[in-house]
């Protein structure tokens, strides 16, 4: 990234987003009004392989930053997602998420432009990235047992969105939401993000940016499968969905994302 000036400029996700599964309370704020959520800084590396590299290779190019991080004690998220349903042109096999604080941020983005140099290095040789810098922001973050966050989500949803509907009416809606995942208990994780710098007309997923996007973390398969079903199988949610996507706001497609949580922030 400059990793992290390539991982230190960015997700995601987003929302966010968000390493949520392990440490949500140094990012989601369940007493905050609907819209006055604290934002934290977002910055993603949308990243190919350079010819001749694989995944493997990009785990062995880590090793510099991983005794970095810990040398600098970065107290961020940082996620690796990889396509799961995913159909868009262009080269994009893997996607880095970083999430802190905008202090944290700053100070993670000077250490890492003065002492991750030979890191970067070696991240370089095996991608080519692009980087984007988001703020994000949860909007709701499910109640868990002491000790039963686990090791991170292992899906993640993107989609983008254009609002339709004035932004009060667009907050409020929001909501309602997130009431509705409090009084079924849902089990995943809903970010949003929206742009600061550095993003193009095609977004993090290949689709035209937008101005905010959606980012729901899940902490398995089964979460991720019982959630969709859900929502296409109860007619009341496929009639509210069909409602927001004509009168609140205009959304592209969602993608989905494998995800491996690389670091979460000390407890």
């Amino acid at each position: 990234m400059n990793f992290i000036k390539h991982i230190s400029q960015l997700l995601l996700k987003v929302m966010l987003i968000s390493g949520l599964f392990a440490g949500h309370s140094a990012i989601a704020d369940d007493h905050a009004a609907a819209g006055s959520e604290t934002r934290s800084a977002m910055w993603v590396h949308q990243c190919s392989l350079n010819e001749g590299k694989s995944l493997s290779d990009v785990d062995k190019a880590l090793a510099g930053w991983r005794k970095w991080k810990e040398e600098v004690d970065w107290n961020g998220f940082t996620f690796q997602l990889t396509p799961a349903y995913f159909n868009l042109p262009g080269d994009l096999d893997l996607i880095w998420i970083n999430n802190a604080s905008f202090e944290h941020y700053g100070e993670t983005m000077t250490n890492w432009n003065d002492s991750g140099v030979a890191a970067q290095r070696a991240i370089d040789k095996v991608v080519s990235c692009k980087v984007e810098l988001y703020s994000s922001w949860v909007k709701y973050f499910p109640e868990m047992a002491e000790g039963a966050q686990g090791d991170g989500p292992k899906m993640v949803d993107i989609q983008t969105c254009t609002p339709i509907a004035p932004v009060p009416a667009l907050i409020e809606k929001h909501a309602t939401y997130v009431d509705m995942m409090k009084a079924t208990k849902a089990q995943h994780v809903w970010g949003m993000f929206a742009p600061i710098s550095g993003v193009s007309s095609v977004n993090i997923i290949g689709n035209p940016a937008g101005t905010v996007g959606h980012m729901e973390w899940f902490p398995s398969m089964e979460v991720y499968a019982a959630t969709h079903g859900n929502r296409v199988n109860n007619p009341e949610l496929r009639q509210d969905l069909q409602e927001y996507y004509s009168e609140y706001a205009n959304c592209e497609s969602r993608v989905s994302f494998n995800v491996e949580m690389l670091h979460s922030p000390q407890q």
